[in-house]
């Protein structure tokens, strides 16, 4: 019982750390206006704060965090990802910002996505 419940306790939750996403991206957005000019302060805060999130959940995982941020005029946006992991302890997370849940909430100005790459550590 001891090894099951410390393999949940290091596992990597996507439901949990999109949560997180999502209270880092509302923080740093907040109800602000597409601004050129602060994208790029507004891409490095998110990763930064997302990352330092991350870390203190001391999990055995190396991590790559990616942030962008799309003016919201009517264009279409297209994006993939690739990787080849292990499935069983390898995972990933999404946030898109502003989902249906925060639609109302928050500007629809913008568009945010937040990934979380979670690679476990082997020895």
């Amino acid at each position: 019982m001891d090894d099951l419940g410390s393999s949940e306790e290091l596992a990597f939750t996507p439901e949990q750390v999109e949560s997180m996403l999502y209270q880092v991206i509302t923080q740093v957005i907040g109800q602000s206006v597409y601004d050129d000019a602060k994208v790029a302060q507004w891409v490095d805060e998110i990763n930064d704060r997302c990352m330092e999130m991350l870390v203190e959940l001391t999990k055995p995982f190396k991590y790559t965090v990616t942030t962008f941020i799309m003016q919201r005029k009517g264009a279409g946006l297209h994006s993939s990802h690739s990787c080849f992991w292990d499935m069983a302890t390898d995972n990933i997370a999404q946030a898109n910002w502003p989902n249906d849940k925060h639609r109302d909430q928050h500007n629809n100005r913008m568009y945010v996505v937040v990934t979380v790459f979670a690679a476990a550590m082997t020895k």
